[in-house]
């Protein structure tokens, strides 16, 4: 972790170097829907899409994957709550839109 925080603050510092701007938002709307996306209801699709690959290769599946599919089979979902799911990811969706509206997106050249 402190590794990516120095990568982020020399990268912040480059940027003001440049005199572009850089805002701080809050990102709990996307730990919000990283929860939703690996660990909620939305998981019980891929689970019906690949479960079955899953159960039989074990070994093919990287554990962390694996972990977060077999989630999925959890008999705790209902359709209700998967749409309920659906419903929350999209008004993160639109509050994610509004925070990045006016955010540009600077990317480093290639010398070629």
């Amino acid at each position: 972790a402190e590794d990516y925080r120095q990568a982020w603050e020399a990268s912040v510092m480059a940027l003001e170097k440049l005199k572009i701007p850089v805002d701080y938002i809050d990102t709990d709307l996307f730990a919000e829907a990283a929860e939703i996306l690996y660990g909620g209801p939305l998981v019980a699709e891929r689970w019906a899409s690949l479960g079955g690959f899953v159960e039989e290769y074990p070994d093919a599946i990287f554990p962390v994957t694996a972990q977060v599919l077999r989630t999925g089979a959890a008999t705790r979902y209902t359709a209700a709550s998967v749409f309920q799911a659906m419903h929350k990811l999209q008004r993160l969706k639109l509050a994610a839109g509004g925070l990045l509206k006016d955010a540009v997106l600077v990317m480093p050249t290639c010398g070629g």
